[in-house]
């Protein structure tokens, strides 16, 4: 009888831990999910400020005209 009972036992055991990495895997994914949903978020509210910034960089460096960063902030700010 105990032969069967701690073959038994280890069924469980290897059960329950297949459930608990189950678990744990869709925790992580969900965790995952919501990260990238708020990453994609902010890039999205961020990304005019930085389309200004690089116009900005690019007339600082001379490769756009004064004329043309103005149109560009003018464009980007709508």
């Amino acid at each position: 009888m105990h032969a069967s009972g701690g073959a038994l036992g280890i069924v469980t055991m290897v059960i329950g831990l297949v459930i608990f990495l189950l678990i744990l895997a869709v925790v992580i994914i969900g965790f995952i999910y919501v990260i990238r949903n708020i990453s994609s978020d902010n890039l999205l509210a961020g990304g005019k400020n930085r389309a200004v910034d690089i116009a900005k960089t690019r007339y600082a460096k001379g490769e756009i005209s004064k004329e043309e960063y103005e149109q560009l902030k003018k464009d980007l700010e709508k």
